[in-house]
């Protein structure tokens, strides 16, 4: 746990563009004491209020209060954290993503064969230029509706043109607004836009000798507005430098990974139940 903790601020900024100031855990009281975590100089913060979280909201009470502990990731970060204001070195790092004409061109293309929920007649913006600008936006480390709405703000005008946005009667080509790229995000099928976007991304990389592979496995309830049924995924990646090589989409609930059924290694007799990357 201590190594871990003396390299995982970095880990995080190198991955998500800012630092961490705290780690936290939460210890249930009724089953243990906490011990490895005092031992460790971890800070007890009290305890929690007995909420789960559900919705998005820790609404659900169930009365199982735990122990809050605390550990500094970076020097005087208690004093940052009491300031009340968020501190410079709290904001993500400019990640630029530089992509060919060409390869705009080509992702808009393959974009465009996801249907489109919206009515033609009032519509500025085309599903797959936004779908695109939310592609672009997630490379450059930038998740939320909020963070991709402001990389789309500082798109240049000949990036803009190139992925076909709408153009402003005065000649200059406008980006999508929060509320149309949020609305795309929460409204496009995922089972749509998934084998799509595994395309463009093969186009785009370098294989290398595969030395060793890892499976992951997540749901995410309500991802998909157009279906009753939740949306399950399990990924097959390579381990040494996070390169996706299989997708499969599955309807069986299971843990992390639990979902993984035939997917093995390429070379296998089960690897065609993967849709490969």
């Amino acid at each position: 746990m201590a190594k871990m903790l003396r390299r995982l601020n970095a880990d995080w900024q190198r991955t998500w563009g800012h630092p961490l100031e705290l780690a936290e855990t939460f210890v249930d009281i009724r089953h243990f004491a906490g011990t490895i975590y005092r031992a460790g100089n971890w800070q007890a913060a009290g305890r929690s209020q007995g909420y789960a979280r559900g919705n998005g909201r820790y609404t659900a009470r169930h009365n199982k209060r735990k122990e809050r502990y605390v550990y500094p990731l970076r020097p005087q970060a208690c004093s940052r954290l009491r300031n009340g204001q968020d501190d410079p070195s709290w904001g993500p790092q400019v990640q630029r993503v530089e992509t060919s004409p060409k390869r705009l061109k080509s992702l808009v293309q393959l974009l465009a064969e996801i249907p489109d929920f919206s009515r033609a007649q009032r519509r500025k913006h085309r599903l797959e230029m936004v779908l695109a600008i939310g592609i672009l936006a997630r490379l450059a480390g930038k998740v939320d509706p909020l963070a991709t709405s402001r990389y789309a703000q500082k798109m240049t005008q000949n990036q803009l043109r190139t992925l076909g946005a709408w153009r402003h009667a005065k000649g200059r080509y406008v980006a999508p607004s929060l509320a149309t790229i949020h609305r795309v995000m929460t409204e496009t099928d995922p089972e749509a836009l998934q084998p799509v976007t595994h395309r463009w991304v093969t186009a785009q990389l370098t294989r290398q000798p595969l030395e060793a592979l890892a499976a992951d496995g997540k749901r995410i309830n309500e991802a998909n507005r157009n279906s009753k049924e939740h949306f399950e995924t399990v990924i097959l990646g390579c381990h040494h430098d996070a390169v996706p090589v299989a997708v499969r989409s599955c309807r069986d609930q299971g843990g992390d990974g639990g979902s993984l059924g035939g997917c093995r290694y390429p070379g296998s007799r089960h690897y065609d139940r993967c849709a490969p990357y």
